[in-house]
């Protein structure tokens, strides 16, 4: 919950630039993208993504072969 205000917080008063939040959150370019994956984008209007990143969707299907779409 924190998180994303934080990040909505930094993307509105950035006016959406990604670079200029990234340096407002002390967070590389590639993390704010995965956090703006996982909560959304104010700013653009992106609602947030249900899936999440690959990596993660790939370790849990491995884990649990009888969850595979």
């Amino acid at each position: 919950m924190l998180e994303r205000l934080l990040l909505h917080r930094a993307l509105r008063r950035s006016y959406g630039n990604r670079l200029e939040a990234s340096r407002r959150l002390g967070v590389s370019r590639r993390q704010l993208y995965l956090l703006i994956a996982r909560h959304g984008d104010p700013v653009r209007g992106e609602a947030p993504t249900q899936e999440g990143p690959k990596r993660l969707r790939r370790a849990q299907n491995s884990r649990n072969p009888g969850l595979l779409r």
